[in-house]
């Protein structure tokens, strides 16, 4: 039995890590912004001086400064802000906006820990 359970964890624990190295910005992420992010962060001036319209312009950043860094979804900016209370003015998407669902942020994480591509 504990040799089945010991198998079964290790299968999930690369079939997990084979998933956020195949989420991609092109296929899986621009998708997430356009619908839900575009409004505010998008356009000719975009809110916070951040595009999220491509890579180039994530990695960039906007006037807070990186708001992702490869590798590492726990300190990234827009990770840390998707899960600040929703009356903090700093939460993302704030009020009013369409909501993340935790199936979006949990392949957004997947992508920034994946690198970023």
């Amino acid at each position: 039995m504990k040799r089945s359970t010991a198998i079964l964890c290790a299968s999930l624990f690369f079939n997990i890590s084979a998933v956020k190295a195949d989420v991609t910005f092109d296929s899986d992420i621009s998708g997430i912004f356009k619908a839900k992010c575009s409004q505010c962060h998008g356009g000719l001036i975009p809110q916070g001086g951040l595009k999220l319209n491509s890579l180039k312009n994530i990695k960039k950043g906007g006037k807070s400064g990186n708001v992702i860094i490869p590798g590492n979804a726990e300190s990234s900016l827009m990770v840390q802000q998707f899960y600040l209370p929703k009356t903090n003015p700093k939460r993302m998407p704030p009020m009013g906006a369409p909501e993340l669902t935790e199936p979006e942020i949990t392949k957004i994480r997947a992508w920034i820990d994946g690198g970023a591509k």
